[in-house]
């Protein structure tokens, strides 16, 4: 019997029918009154931390020269930034569904670690930066109406699990998100598509199956009815992102569709869950690669 999460994402792509390495940022924290920088060649990948609340680890220094100080942190103090490659840590938090991303690098408001509810607020309220971003740059491609008008609607459904984490949370409200550069709609298809694998067919599909999981494992009745509405509303994000991508297939030919098979040929994230532990996230994400990810995907390239 197929998985359900399957049937729905096939039901999507045939309507359509008409876990990695990463660039990023690494920064070392110094003194605002710093002239300038030293040489990226001097500088050792250890040294170097993404300036977000991630759990990624930079493990190359790319590009050369030094630069000047800049504000890089949330409270405003000065880093020196260069360009690196980071790796995704297992369990980290900010690998977690649709987030809002700058250089690679996902952005969240900043929560205490100690608060799960206040963890799952945070990435939610991400999305709906990262749906409105989708959306810009579906319209700049000229995208169907119907999948800008599914955008909206999973932007809206983002507000409202944010509302419900937060009632849940021991948070009255959430900080701001730490954006430092403009949206840039201009993207290309190919780079669209690929992003688009990543985050939604990918990144969205195992955070329904992992919500979906949360919610069998909550510990009160008025947690698993609410995980139970927000997994209903990502699996229908994640059948959405799938037909996103087969519409760009069609539309954008060769070059979008090697995009995209290259995107589902890198490292899958094994993403965290701040409601569940270990044992079960890892289950359910070998069972999701399984039975949800990799038919969708053979069925995705071989229409």
């Amino acid at each position: 019997m197929r998985h359900p999460l399957l049937e729905l994402i096939l039901v999507a792509l045939a309507a359509s029918a008409c876990g990695k390495k990463e660039d990023g940022i690494g920064c070392f924290p110094v003194d605002d009154t710093r002239a300038a920088c030293p040489p990226a060649k001097d500088v050792s990948p250890d040294d170097l931390s993404e300036p977000w609340d991630c759990d990624n680890t930079v493990v190359k220094v790319v590009g050369d020269g030094s630069g000047t100080p800049e504000p890089a942190y949330y409270d405003g103090s000065y880093g020196c930034c260069y360009e690196v490659l980071s790796l995704d840590e297992p369990g980290g938090e900010c690998t977690l569904g649709r987030l809002y991303r700058e250089h690679g690098h996902a952005l969240t408001a900043s929560v205490p670690a100690n608060d799960p509810w206040g963890q799952v607020a945070a990435g939610e309220h991400a999305s709906i930066a990262a749906f409105a971003k989708l959306q810009l740059q579906l319209m700049a491609h000229g995208a169907p109406m119907d999948l800008v008008e599914r955008v909206a609607e999973a932007l809206r459904d983002e507000v409202r699990h944010t509302q419900v984490a937060l009632g849940f949370s021991g948070l009255d409200a959430l900080g701001p998100l730490p954006l430092r550069q403009a949206v840039d709609p201009s993207i290309s298809l190919a780079e669209l598509t690929a992003d688009a694998v990543r985050e939604g067919c990918v990144g969205e599909t195992l955070s329904a199956l992992l919500t979906r999981a949360a919610a069998e494992h909550a510990p009160t009745p008025a947690e698993r009815d609410a995980l139970h509405s927000i997994a209903d509303d990502e699996d229908r994000h994640a059948a959405l992102s799938w037909a996103l991508v087969a519409w760009a297939v069609e539309a954008g030919g060769p070059e979008v569709e090697d995009a995209v098979r290259a995107a589902f040929a890198e490292p899958h994230p094994q993403p965290g869950f701040p409601l569940l532990d270990d044992e079960v996230r890892v289950r359910v994400l070998e069972e999701g690669l399984h039975q949800v990810l990799r038919p969708a995907a053979g069925a995705l390239l071989a229409a």
